[in-house]
C-alpha cells in the first residue's frame, strides 16, 4: 500500500514539475511526457501485464536457481566400499561425551552427517558438538570404518 502511495506522490510532483517547467519546454515535449506517465499508469495497472511480468521474471529466476534434484545414491557415489549409515552407540561406547574434532573421524574417511538424540537433531553437526548418550550419528563413509564406530573399535 506504502509503494502506491509513494508511486503517486512520484506521478504528482512529475506532472507538477512538467507544469510548472512547461514555460521553458515546448508542447511537443510535455505531450509526450504526459503520454508517457499515462503509458506507464496504464501498463502498472493492467493485471494482465503484471501478472505475465511476474511469471517472465519468475521463471528466469528458477532458470538461474535451479537445483539439481538427483539420486542421493549419484551424488554421493554409494558403492560396496562408500555408504550413508545410521549408527547407534551402545553405552560403554568411548566416543561418548567426546567432540566430534575430538574423533577425527575425517581422516578415517567418515563424514557425520547429522546427530540424532530423543531430545535434539543436529542436522549439520560442528566440531564443536559433542556426542551424548543415547544418540546415534548419521554417517557417511568407508563401511569398514563405519563398522569400527559400530563396534566402538574407534
Amino acid at each position: 500500500m506504502s509503494l502506491m502511495i509513494i508511486g503517486h506522490i512520484g506521478l504528482t510532483v512529475i506532472v507538477i514539475s512538467a507544469v510548472t517547467l512547461s514555460r521553458a519546454i515546448a508542447l511537443w515535449q510535455l505531450f509526450a511526457g504526459a503520454s508517457l506517465i499515462c503509458l506507464v499508469y496504464i501498463i502498472s495497472t493492467n493485471r494482465f501485464l503484471l501478472t505475465n511480468l511476474d511469471k517472465g521474471i519468475e521463471n528466469q529466476l528458477i532458470k538461474k536457481l535451479r537445483l539439481s534434484k538427483k539420486p542421493v545414491e549419484e551424488i554421493l557415489h554409494l558403492s560396496d566400499e562408500y555408504s550413508i549409515a545410521e549408527v547407534e552407540l551402545s553405552e560403554n561406547c568411548p566416543i561418548i561425551n567426546r567432540s566430534l574434532t575430538s574423533l577425527q573421524l575425517t581422516k578415517k574417511d567418515i563424514l557425520v552427517l547429522a546427530i540424532k538424540g530423543e531430545n535434539r537433531l543436529i542436522l549439520t553437526p560442528t566440531g564443536n558438538d559433542i556426542i551424548k548418550q543415547g544418540e546415534s550419528l548419521v554417517v557417511y563413509g568407508k563401511l569398514k570404518n563405519i563398522e569400527e564406530i559400530i563396534n566402538c573399535n574407534i
